[in-house]
């Protein structure tokens, strides 16, 4: 064998490397849960993987849109652009363009229908390190079909108490399910849909 072929080999072997590198990206990217604001969902060090292209195909690294690929829907925890930080978040959609999003005494409400709460002994996550800031309460929380877990302490959080607000057209209400804990859309407003970067799959959430 020539060392030009052995050389068109490697050359070949190099570019497709490099390619599967940069279009990994788009399509699933792993994270460490680093706070506690979407405890008990996740907790502090759990290993994720987002799915990139769960609402938009995006060039990685420079973050253009070639298309969109999905919609999100409530219930969602999905990984964003958290602009006032200049990080990356994940949090819980709760509101899409339109609903009327309000929280009274620490029960969601979305456009008038209360979110049941089922409360779950805390006995059940007594091997939960204090780090993830659990609460005093911790219930099973419904949203149409979608279930899944939030925690709180009552009258512990100022804004227990939120609202009405309407979600503006293109944006989304998030919230972390840490109720107490979540720097979310009841501290920094709506969130763009443009700024929605991923969606990860939750293993203790129902219904999806």
């Amino acid at each position: 064998m020539s060392h030009h072929v052995i050389s068109r080999r490697t050359a070949t072997s190099s570019v497709v490397v490099l390619a599967v590198l940069a279009v990994s990206p788009a399509f699933a990217r792993p994270f460490v849960v680093a706070g506690p604001s979407m405890s008990p969902t996740l907790l502090v060090g759990d290993r994720v993987v987002s799915s990139q292209s769960a609402y938009s195909l995006r060039i990685p690294f420079l973050e253009w849109t070639l298309f969109r690929t999905g919609d999100p829907d409530r219930g969602d925890v999905v990984v964003y652009h958290d602009a006032a930080k200049n990080a990356t978040g994940v949090k819980r959609i709760v509101g899409l363009p339109g609903d009327e999003i309000e929280l009274r005494a620490n029960v969601l409400y979305v456009n008038g229908v209360e979110a049941e709460q089922l409360p779950i002994p805390l006995r059940a996550f007594r091997s939960v390190p204090m780090q993830n800031d659990l609460g005093r309460r911790v219930a099973e929380e419904r949203m149409g079909r979608k279930r899944h877990r939030i925690t709180y302490t009552p009258g512990e959080s100022g804004r227990a108490s939120f609202g009405p607000v309407r979600v503006p057209e293109g944006h989304c209400f998030l919230l972390g399910d840490n109720r107490d804990n979540s720097a979310d859309s009841r501290y920094v407003g709506a969130v763009a849909l443009g700024q929605l970067r991923g969606r990860l799959h939750v293993g203790g959430d129902a219904g999806d």
